[in-house]
């Protein structure tokens, strides 16, 4: 029982330093060394221990989507990962260090934003903030981090921004080239909303020299937000590659978790380009490709959520595309309904103005896009807006 209590507690401080390290290396590993700590958990006599133990455990489900699969059949309870996070808070409370509980916390946050639930993880991520920022260490680098996802699922580009250079101020101020490859592909995605595709593409040059250099997992998330980068700088064939080198990364390394499902939409949108609504729509375009990622992306939104405003607009082009409208425009209704419950204005403003431009009795809904647009600071591809004006 000593042995067991001590192995606990070595596993418990290897988690809480060096988590992230691990799981840019090997995920196989990284899960199996936290579902083991959690279940030490049970018979450990150190707040702390479990405390971290819970909090990581509750990440892996929220971060590999058996948050949501081990969930299906209990929906009226609160999310899985939620649960054994708030356990770990639990413990933390216990203990007398505020910056373990800022941490846990920060974990919390996390799965609340895996879960969908976007405001909840902003309320808990800010309250962790403030007792991180003193520490400037690797957990107040993870609160940034996990902030600027939140903000780029609500879509609104200066908090995206904000946050990002928060965590590369912090994560250089270390001199980790991982954390500061995770810095620089959130703020190309901030500013790739923005319409400052100069800015986005040179950071997301900047994230994988750092990631690439270290041979990272995360690889594959820096190639999604160049290729993002591209669709919104109307670069359509670069995009399409960029999100085949993501899908790839995420093969090869099974890194089938929450921050790539993006690309499962995005390399539908990239294939389809600006003109898929246009009586030329099918010219050049590869439908079996779109196809096969647009079932992939309705897939997987059944384990994250917060795909699943893009992927129902992205299979709303397609079925258009098609010839199959009534299709289509349930699609874009899907996409609206999912956008507003997530509070995800930029999805929102998207799947509004495709609507509209789809189905002349949606019209006005292209000015109501374009008003959340500018409210939110974001912009539309070019070449989406010229194809719509012709």
């Amino acid at each position: 029982s000593s042995s067991r209590g001590e192995l606990h507690k070595l596993a418990s401080e290897i988690l809480y330093a060096y988590s992230y390290s691990i799981a840019t290396c090997d995920v196989i590993t990284y899960t199996d060394i936290c579902a083991t700590n959690a279940r030490l958990a049970r018979t450990s006599d150190s707040n702390a221990a479990k405390a971290v133990a819970y909090a990581k455990y509750g990440v892996n489900l929220a971060f590999s989507g058996a948050n949501a699969r081990l969930n299906l059949l209990f929906k009226r309870f609160i999310t899985l990962s939620v649960r054994y996070t708030k356990l770990g808070v639990a413990f933390a409370q216990q203990d007398v260090r505020p910056e373990v509980l800022a941490s846990v916390q920060t974990s919390l946050g996390f799965c609340h934003y895996c879960a969908g639930e976007l405001h909840e993880a902003e309320i808990v991520l800010l309250e962790s903030e403030k007792t991180l920022r003193r520490c400037r260490d690797l957990h107040t680098s993870y609160c940034y981090h996990f902030l600027r996802h939140v903000y780029s699922v609500m879509g609104v580009p200066s908090r995206i921004i904000e946050a990002g250079l928060n965590e590369l101020e912090v994560s250089k101020s270390s001199a980790d080239t991982e954390l500061m490859g995770w810095s620089y592909y959130g703020l190309t995605h901030g500013y790739a909303l923005a319409g400052n595709s100069e800015q986005a593409l040179q950071a997301a040059d900047m994230c994988l020299e750092y990631l690439q250099g270290n041979d990272s997992n995360f690889c594959s998330v820096g190639f999604l937000e160049k290729g993002t980068a591209l669709v919104q700088a109307s670069r359509y064939s670069e995009a399409i590659e960029a999100f085949q080198q993501s899908h790839d990364w995420m093969k090869k390394r099974w890194f089938y978790f929450e921050i790539v499902m993006p690309v499962f939409p995005r390399m539908v949108e990239a294939l389809l380009g600006s003109q898929w609504h246009t009586s030329n729509r099918l010219k050049g375009i590869d439908i079996r490709s779109a196809r096969r990622f647009a079932r992939r992306g309705k897939f997987f939104s059944l384990s994250f959520p917060n795909i699943r405003p893009h992927v129902w607009r992205s299979v709303g082009r397609l079925q258009f595309a098609v010839g199959k409208t009534n299709r289509a425009r349930k699609c874009f209704e899907r996409s609206i309904a999912e956008a507003e419950k997530l509070g995800a204005r930029y999805d929102l403003a998207r799947a509004l103005y495709d609507s509209g431009v789809a189905f002349p009795d949606l019209a006005s809904r292209k000015q109501q896009a374009l008003e959340l647009l500018q409210e939110i600071g974001a912009v539309m591809p070019d070449a989406e807006l010229e194809s719509t004006e012709k």
